[in-house]
């Protein structure tokens, strides 16, 4: 979903069609080569065919999550704002060497599975035909601090030299939400900075309380969005060490289950989150599907 993206489609589509085509009246007679005629003409396929509804494969896809460490020692100081906040680096030289997770399905029934067909072969992952996984989106997600709190930042931050890079990859962008009825949908330079509406125990579990509006007392109906971002917010709610065990037992169903160890919201820690088009549902996990997913699809946390 490109960051500047703010509209969205018509509406909602149930993706079915109506299941029958009216046959076409018409007091007009047929023609002949002859001229008029009154005689009957056969039916075409058209009048006799009725449409079949139209089956609509669920989405999936998968994601991987790598531990972003920062670097001071590379000849670039750390990155502060005027009021001494520290702020995630902007040039590739102030970030370390990235350390791998597993790659993971986000299954059709909202189950989170390890995606054991892919195998990590040439720099890059491959299905089981061989053939390189189609690449979706990235995020880089930092958690500063307590005062900057998230920070987003498209692509893999550390392959570029921020500072030279053109917008919108040349920032820095704090969540913010689109409000879709009662679900919120994270990205960049969305319209609100705050949740739409509030209550379930996700919100600060996630360690997003302090995006809750003072003022909206309604409740929550979940959270979706941008796919990377919303997994490197959830990559954060324990350590690293602690994801691969948490994680399909976190977020089962699209219902956040939660869980009892700490939060992994360490000052400067940073993830790189990609996501995958899945090989094994060609239909449904696509460069159409999953942008649809994104801005108009149910919440994946409930």
């Amino acid at each position: 979903m490109s960051p500047r993206h703010k509209s969205k489609s018509g509406g909602k589509t149930s993706g079915k069609s109506s299941g029958r085509s009216k046959r076409k009246d018409s007091d007009a007679k047929s023609y002949t080569s002859s001229g008029p005629s009154n005689e009957p003409q056969p039916e075409t396929s058209e009048d006799v065919l009725e449409s079949e509804p139209e089956e609509i494969t669920p989405p999936s896809f998968l994601f991987q999550v790598n531990q972003l460490p920062v670097d001071d020692s590379n000849g670039v100081p750390p990155r502060t704002t005027e009021g001494g906040v520290w702020i995630p680096p902007i040039y590739r030289a102030g970030f370390g060497t990235q350390s791998a997770g597993n790659l993971y399905r986000w299954n059709p029934n909202g189950r989170i599975t390890l995606a054991t067909d892919c195998t990590w072969h040439h720099n890059g992952f491959r299905s089981r035909s061989g053939q390189r996984l189609g690449a979706y989106s990235t995020r880089t997600v930092f958690w500063c601090n307590p005062w900057a709190q998230f920070m987003v930042a498209t692509e893999d931050a550390s392959d570029r030299d921020m500072a030279d890079s053109d917008d919108p990859h040349n920032i820095w962008w704090p969540l913010s939400f689109d409000h879709d009825g009662a679900i919120s949908r994270v990205m960049e330079s969305a319209e609100s900075p705050y949740l739409a509406g509030s209550g379930p125990a996700w919100i600060a579990d996630l360690g997003l309380s302090s995006y809750i509006h003072r003022e909206d007392d309604s409740a929550s109906e979940g959270l979706s969005g941008n796919l990377a971002t919303l997994f490197g917010i959830i990559a954060m709610s324990c350590s690293a060490k602690n994801f691969d065990s948490l994680l399909p037992r976190a977020l089962r169903d699209n219902n956040w289950r939660g869980h009892d160890r700490r939060d992994g919201r360490s000052d400067e820690r940073g993830v790189v989150v990609r996501i995958y088009l899945d090989p094994e549902n060609p239909l449904g996990s696509t460069m159409v599907t999953l942008p649809d997913l994104e801005a108009n699809g149910p919440a994946l946390i409930t």
